[in-house]
This record gives structure tokens, sequence and C-alpha cells, in this order.
């Protein structure tokens, strides 16, 4: 069966700058409504799911969030909605809620997964947040994994949150290309296949990059995309990366049951 893989990175869920439900929202403590930017993002993260709505017809649906599903509570940042993290994962659930229902998510054939993201952000609360979503289990019998490895319709593919960033100017692509090289020689090195397919995310800066390499009497191509993501710069951002764009976005690709792998589509916000 043709199977349409859908990967969502870094919502920051918690974050006022970052993806938020289109509504008032009252916390413990404090309340919030949706800011200008929020709306806009809203409106693209709605964009988005009628895209795969269309796109998954007669298909499975694999949707994969690739770490720092929350925002967390950290240097000393005052860009959070709230610090009670039992409240942003609520703000994260809600999110996921709307989105898989809206891309007609069906647990009988479909299915969810999550990866770690950066602990300063999300501590172990993306396991609550993957747990209460009903996501796959890892072989520890937790929800989240590290390195998430899955062989759909013969083709291998990783996903982890962390990875190189797409780079600039005249250089853009050239470490992601050279990630994906590094990891198909170890893998042969160590006797393993090499992946088809490696997803990363953590630099808000989307890239879709090949490594083309001789294997076994035949042209091995791995596939690499960095995801966007679903948050604004944040203060912080705009300290350590002072001109870059965050690009708010997510990647899908279709593997058919053949094994064709179809050139992604990583729809970003203009």
């Amino acid at each position: 069966m043709n199977t349409l893989i859908v990967t969502l990175s870094d919502t920051h869920s918690g974050s006022t700058t970052a993806l938020f439900p289109n509504r008032f929202w009252q916390g413990e403590h404090n309340n919030h409504t949706p800011t200008e930017k929020q709306k806009r993002i809203w409106k693209h993260f709605e964009y988005c799911a009628k895209l795969i709505k269309q796109k998954r017809k007669g298909k499975k649906l694999i949707v994969v969030h690739d770490g720092d599903a929350l925002e967390g509570v950290h240097n000393g940042s005052l860009q959070v909605i709230t610090r009670v993290k039992n409240e942003q994962v609520g703000i994260h659930a809600d999110l996921m809620d709307y989105f898989l229902s809206a891309v007609e998510f069906t647990k009988r054939t479909d299915k969810l997964y999550y990866t770690l993201g950066t602990e300063v952000h999300t501590d172990d609360n993306e396991e609550l947040c993957a747990a209460d979503l009903g996501a796959e289990e890892n072989p520890e019998g937790g929800h989240v994994f590290n390195l998430l490895e899955l062989t759909i319709n013969k083709r291998l593919l990783w996903f982890t949150h962390h990875g190189p960033t797409s780079g600039k100017g005249a250089n853009q692509g050239n470490a992601f290309r050279n990630f994906l090289r590094d990891i198909f020689f170890d893998t042969i090195k160590a006797g393993d296949t090499p992946p088809d397919f490696v997803v990363t995310g953590h630099v808000h800066d989307p890239l879709y990059q090949v490594f083309i390499q001789n294997y076994k009497d035949a042209y091995h191509v791995t596939h690499g995309i960095i995801n966007p993501s679903w948050q604004m710069k944040t203060r912080y951002a705009y300290k350590v990366a002072p001109v870059a764009k965050n690009k708010i976005g997510l990647s899908l690709f279709e593997i058919t049951d053949v094994g064709d792998i179809r050139p992604p589509l990583i729809p970003v916000m203009i």
C-alpha cells in the first residue's frame, strides 16, 4: 500500500512565538489570546492539514513528531505562555488532536511516532505528550525514540531531532550532504544497511538533499530532509542567529507500494 510520511518538528508548544490553538486559553495562573503572528501560523497549520488530507487519500499515513514538542522553561525566557509544564503538554495535545482529526488519521491503519528533542526545552515531558496521544511504543516500553528507524515498503527511514544546519549562501547544503555521506559509509563499515531517507529538525531552516553512492553494483540514493519549525524567532534566537529567518511548516513524502520514493514537499509559510 502506498504510504504518506508526514513529519512535524519543533512545535515548541507553550512559546509565545509558536503555533497555538486559535482561541482564548485559560491556565491556572494566567491566560493567553493568540497574537497576530500566532494567528498566521495557525492558518498555515490549517492549510498543511488540508493538503495532507488530500494527499493521503487511498494511502496509509505515518505521522512523526521529530522533537521539541514543548518550549519548556529555559534560559530565563519570559516568552512562555505558561511555566506549568503540564499545561504546555495540554496545549501540545490540543494542537495534535486537531491535526490528527483534520488529516483523517485513523488508528486502524495509520501510525504516530515521537522522537526526543532538546532536553533544555522538553525535560522528559515529550513522553507524556506521546503517551497521551497514543503514539507507538519504543522497544523499552516508552513512547519516544532517540533514533526512530522505520522500514516502509522495503525502504529504511531514520528520524532524529538533532542534525547539522542547512548552511548559508554558497555553502548551503554542504554540511547536510556530508552528514548523509558519513551515515552511508559508517553503516557500510559496520556491516549494516544504509538508510534510504534521513529526517532531522532542530535548526528551524528546511532543506532537501541527496547523497548518491555506488553500492552493491547499483547506485544507492540517501535522501535527507531538515524540517522547518512551528516557531517564529524568540529573543534568544535573535541573540544566537540575529539575521537568520525561521521557516514555518512541515514535510511530506510518499513511498509507493513497490518502494519508489517520490519527491518530497516542504510547504512553508510565506
